[in-house]
């Protein structure tokens, strides 16, 4: 854990100004009324290797995906199709299993209610290349199909505020409180 603390702050800040190595892509395709099937790929750059697994003696995490969208629900785990690879890893000091080049996975989801148009979904993970460690997180808008954009604008057909039912904030004839 301390190396890995080391590690991140001798990253220079330029490496965060630099565009990202892993170029993420998420699709996803009805399976059911209320389930879908997130395709992810990730393309990763020539050299770069994107960890797999969850390494807690070093505070590593492996990829992650999440949304914050109370109605939608895992089916599954993320199913991982891409085989990984074993590297010795000189920032670790040690062989660990890394992606290289590309990584495709899914995830079965589930949502509770009516579909939404468009659901926002968050990808983190881990790169290196050679000296240099940095985490990956990325945000992207993914269509489903089927799903209804949300109402801007609610409009009830039946209230009509220029002739109220009822007298509501009027001013009216009062002697007060005292009135009463």
């Amino acid at each position: 854990m301390k190396k890995l603390l080391f590690i991140l702050l001798l990253i220079p800040s330029f490496v965060f100004c630099q565009t990202t190595p892993v170029k993420w892509e998420v699709t996803a395709e009805r399976s059911s009324d209320q389930t879908y099937d997130l395709r992810i790929k990730a393309t990763i750059q020539k050299g770069w290797n994107l960890y797999s697994e969850t390494d807690e003696a070093n505070g590593l995490e492996g990829i992650s995906i999440g949304w914050g969208h109370e109605n939608i629900l895992k089916e599954d785990s993320l199913q991982v199709l891409t085989e990984p690879v074993w590297v010795d890893d000189a920032l670790l000091g040690k062989k660990v299993k890394v992606y290289q080049h590309v990584l495709i996975a899914t995830q079965a989801i589930r949502i509770r209610g009516p579909i939404p148009s468009l659901i926002q979904v968050g990808i983190k993970g881990f790169v290196s290349h050679n000296n240099e460690f940095i985490p990956v997180e990325e945000t992207m808008e993914v269509k489903l199909e089927g799903g209804v954009a949300a109402i801007d604008k609610l409009q009830l057909s039946s209230v009509d505020l220029e002739n109220p039912a009822a007298p509501c904030g009027d001013e009216q004839n009062s002697k007060g409180i005292l009135a009463i």
